[in-house]
């Protein structure tokens, strides 16, 4: 049962760190889904750029702006004019820089054509919220192409590095003056590898660049016949056919010793995602087979000559925790300190007064709390089990204790001032009871090894899951990574019962139903108040005490009255005045004790400081650049 609560407490944990990684980082982004580019060269050497450029708003954005440099390729100045903004067909509306800085109204703009000494900056205001919006900004640069005697060239910064948010995707098309024969005109397009661009006639010349990170340019040098752009005024002489040439060449060849390489990677990549996902097939059908090995031949349970529902006696003479043991296959907890407590004191070793601690002031209104005073009454401990009388000497020996009294309330306040002496101490309680448990031979000592190797197994497939997953970047890898944490879960149902324990052990499971289900039974539930006071011991080391509790409620009265005492009388005493009153509070004490041991625990992790309970680079000369940005 704790074995099945572990399992989905890991899984749970893990569905939590893949969603929480999966899940995006709330917070005000944006980026460039698409842009368009329409460049149209004019015969004065200038040209006009058109461009729409699509913005995705994450959180919620008030203006945007956008700078051309007034640089050309040979490190002249040029002239940027007509810079102009719109959206859907609807130009904005000019306004003063200072008025529109402070007020934001949405509809329009302002332009610096001198801004900073070397830019053109239009900015504009609007309004948008977790939505894409596309501008349309057009403007001319004047004098760009610079004219030599053999051609004309237009070298130019279409998409700035400056940009600090990614483009997904970049069209452009430059249109060249009529008049140029095809053979004439020639063009590179200096970008990521991830782009392409055509000559599609004397005219036309089309690129596209799919996923420009940011702070990456894209830029055209196109060469074509100087008759083309008669009205020039930016003039040089000599030839540029050879310069340029070479430097493309260079570039070339290298952005395609690039492409190769890339495509060998990809290539490769793909081989090695491929052999992840047989990697992680094989691995994970692997763990589980050696899980499921292990525990067909060394984890199923013995067959026994019993098959009942309900076992209404106590199975043996076992103590609580010994029975703690054996029913969850190996483990000690809390419940079973608790249960070895309220079995001392219903043999008379000791007395629990629950009662209530007055409030003062505001929080009198919200009524007193709980605590819980043992008293020590029989020291002769011959007749205890060691793990027995060790619990009374850890608890008596408290520096809380006031003679032979001691305030649950005190003992878990020192407890979380000396959390790692507690922890110590209870760590070799539980081993007590573990050595004990193993001398009597419960658990089978070859499954139990058989059940650490399936954890080392789970381990390993946990681990080879992280590697596949990590290595070939294959998600399968994750299903490698569950079944490792699988596996380690279902590591501890390989210990298996002795024959003589497995028939003890169904019986205490069929005493547990019987306990949970006894009010809805047709026969009696058993008239003893003894034996139900003996039955509680082992109810709470079960786990159900408080279930119990709740149904013995209303045919307790009757049991009180044949006996002639309360529940629990001599060794229990409730805080209320009804009968019954000897068991309103053993459902808390054994709450609050669990509790107790899982805050320390917590108090324990923390202490250490530690924690406890993240062409491409071809080029680069061209003119122009900028940017922009939004917020």
């Amino acid at each position: 049962m704790r074995t099945r609560r572990t399992a989905s407490a890991i899984l749970v944990v893990l569905t939590l760190v893949v969603l929480a990684a999966a899940l995006p980082v709330a917070a005000k982004e944006y980026y460039f889904p698409e842009v368009r580019l329409d460049i149209t060269v004019r015969e004065d050497g200038g040209f006009d750029v058109r461009e729409a450029r699509t913005f995705a708003f994450e959180d919620d954005f008030t203006f945007a702006y956008y700078d051309v440099a007034k640089r050309s390729s040979t490190g002249d100045r040029v002239e940027v004019t007509d810079l102009l903004v719109s959206e859907n067909g609807v130009p904005y509306v000019h306004g003063a820089p200072r008025v529109l800085d402070d007020q934001r109204p949405e509809g329009m703009y302002y332009v610096d054509y001198d801004y900073e000494g070397s830019f053109a900056r239009i900015k504009w205001f609007y309004q948008a919220e977790d939505e894409r919006r596309r501008f349309d900004i057009s403007y001319t640069v004047h004098d760009a192409v610079v004219v030599y005697d053999d051609f004309a060239v237009l070298y130019w910064k279409f998409i700035s590095d400056n940009w600090t948010v990614p483009t997904q995707r970049v069209e452009g098309v430059i249109h060249l003056p009529p008049g140029a024969d095809i053979d004439r005109v020639r063009a590179w397009l200096h970008a990521p590898l991830t782009s392409e661009y055509t000559i599609e006639d004397a005219r036309t010349i089309s690129f596209w660049v799919d996923r420009v990170p940011s702070q990456q340019y894209v830029e055209l040098r196109v060469l074509f016949p100087p008759e083309l752009v008669p009205d020039a005024s930016r003039r040089r002489s000599g030839d540029i056919w050879t310069t340029v040439f070479e430097e493309e060449r260079e570039w070339v060849e290298e952005a395609n010793a690039r492409r190769v390489a890339a495509q060998n990677y990809m290539a490769n990549r793909q081989r090695i995602h491929r052999m992840g996902g047989y990697l992680s097939i094989g691995a994970g059908l692997a763990v589980f087979l050696a899980w499921l090995g292990l525990f067909l031949v060394f984890g199923r349970e013995h067959r026994v000559d019993f098959d009942g529902d309900y076992f209404r006696e106590l199975p043996s003479d076992r103590s609580p925790a010994e029975v703690g043991y054996l029913v969850r296959s190996g483990d000690v907890n809390a419940d079973d300190m608790v249960a070895t407590m309220l079995d001392m004191a219903r043999r008379g070793y000791m007395t629990i007064t629950e009662r209530i601690e007055e409030r003062h002031g505001f929080l009198n209104m919200l009524g007193g709390g709980k605590d819980y005073v043992l008293e020590w009454v029989n020291q002769d401990l011959a007749d205890l089990d060691e793990h027995e009388s060790s619990l009374l000497m850890f608890l008596f020996g408290a520096e809380c204790v006031e003679g032979n009294r001691l305030s649950l309330n005190e003992f878990k306040r020192e407890a979380q001032r000396h959390s790692s002496r507690f922890l110590a101490w209870f760590s070799k309680w539980k081993k007590r009871i573990i050595q004990g448990a193993r001398e009597q031979r419960l658990l089978e000592p070859k499954s139990t090894h058989m059940a650490i190797l399936a954890l080392v197994i789970g381990i390993l497939g946990l681990a080879a899951g992280v590697f596949i997953t990590a290595f070939t970047q294959n998600l399968l890898g994750l299903g490698t990574m569950v079944m490792g944490v699988l596996v380690i879960a279902l590591s501890m149902l390989i210990k298996r019962r002795s024959k003589e324990a497995g028939l003890e052990f169904k019986k205490w499971k069929a005493l547990r139903n019987f306990l949970l289900h006894f009010s809805t039974l047709d026969e009696a539930p058993p008239q003893s108040l003894t034996l139900w006071e003996h039955f509680l011991v082992y109810a709470t080391s079960l786990g159900i005490a408080k279930e119990v509790l709740k149904q013995l409620e209303p045919i307790l009265p009757a049991m009180e009255q044949a006996a002639g005492r309360p529940f629990a009388a001599g060794w229990y005493v409730g805080a209320a005045s009804s009968i019954g009153d000897g068991m309103s509070g053993i459902s808390g004490l054994a709450e609050g004790m669990s509790s107790m041991v899982s805050v320390v625990g917590s108090a324990m992790s923390t202490a250490s400081g530690t924690g406890g309970g993240g062409t491409g680079g071809g080029g680069g000369g061209g003119g122009g650049g900028g940017g922009g940005g939004a917020g």
